[in-house]
């Protein structure tokens, strides 16, 4: 997935000399970057309708199942309720980490040094929830509290990663390509060119 999006980011110069500071939408989708950013986005929502599809699956159908399974794969010796709500939790918990893996890896293929706080925050937060979360869920819930909170801490770390994706979305050029610094060649000459044109005007 990593490498298919940075695909569609490696011009990063040539992506800021055709947007600027536009909004997406202000790009053209005949240019070769609009097709560039077009593509892109277009395969994010592929992946993300993909892993929902399957994991809308497993959190339906998957709960019905886990008794079968408990009983075929792992034997009468596991056999208990506990085991049985941890594997049917872990189905929905599928989904949740499909949808938090494929952002998240849109984000790290896409994000500025400058914005690396935002998903880092995210991390960190999703991580406080675990914490905290954590003991209560063990008490009241057993082995599938540990399921729930790891799943509470990555929708913590998805909203993050959608909210930085909607923004890329909005301007591309603010939060996936960073604005070329000039050259000490170009700077010189520009320099010289405005003190050429101050001493003429002065003449």
């Amino acid at each position: 997935i990593t490498r298919l999006v940075r695909g569609a980011h490696a011009q990063k110069e040539g992506i800021f000399k055709f947007i600027g500071t536009c909004q997406c939408s202000d790009v053209d989708v005949n240019s070769e970057i609009g097709c560039k950013l077009r593509d892109m986005y277009s395969l994010l929502l592929a992946l993300l309708q993909l892993v929902s599809v399957v994991g809308v699956m497993f959190s339906i159908f998957g709960p019905f199942y886990a008794r079968a399974f408990v009983n075929l794969v792992l034997g009468p010796r596991w056999y208990s309720e506990d085991i049985i709500n941890t594997i049917s939790s872990f189905c929905f918990y599928i989904l949740i980490m499909g949808l938090n893996g494929v952002s998240e890896a849109f984000c790290q293929s896409v994000v500025l040094k400058r914005h690396m706080y935002i998903l880092t925050i995210g991390l960190c937060c999703g991580s406080i929830i675990f914490a905290v979360s954590v003991s209560a869920f063990i008490d009241s819930m057993g082995t599938t509290g540990i399921v729930l909170s790891i799943a509470a801490s990555m929708i913590v770390r998805l909203l993050f990663n959608l909210s930085y994706i909607y923004a890329s979305y909005q301007a591309p050029a603010v939060y996936i390509v960073d604005s070329p610094s000039p050259s000490p060649s170009s700077s010189s000459s520009s320099s010289s060119a405005a003190a050429a044109a101050s001493s003429s005007s002065s003449r």
